[in-house]
C-alpha cells in the first residue's frame, strides 16, 4: 500500500510528460508548416515585383493555414504583387 501511492505518481507524470511532449512536437509541426507556407507565398511573389517590407510582415505574421494557403493560390495567379494585394 505505501509504494502504491509513489507508483501512481511516477504513472500519472510519465504519461504526463509523453503526453506534453507529443503536443509539443505536434504544435512545432504546424508551426514549420505556417512558417514554410508564408515563404512560399513570398518565394511566389518574389517573382512578380516588389514587396513592401508590410507585405512581407503581414504574410510572415500570418498563422491562420487556410488564408494561407489562399494566399498561395493567389500568389501563384497573380500577374504582379499589385494584383496579388486587390486580391487578398
Amino acid at each position: 500500500m505505501r509504494n502504491k501511492a509513489e507508483v501512481r505518481k511516477v504513472s500519472i507524470f510519465e504519461y504526463d510528460e509523453e503526453d506534453t511532449r507529443r503536443a509539443m512536437r505536434e504544435y512545432e509541426y504546424e508551426r514549420g508548416v505556417i512558417e514554410g507556407e508564408a515563404k512560399a507565398v513570398l518565394h511566389l511573389l518574389r517573382g512578380k515585383g516588389e514587396i513592401s517590407i508590410e507585405l512581407q510582415k503581414e504574410i510572415m505574421a500570418e498563422k491562420n493555414i487556410d488564408v494561407l494557403e489562399d494566399w498561395l493560390n493567389f500568389a501563384a495567379e497573380a500577374k504582379s504583387v499589385d494584383e496579388f494585394i486587390k486580391r487578398k
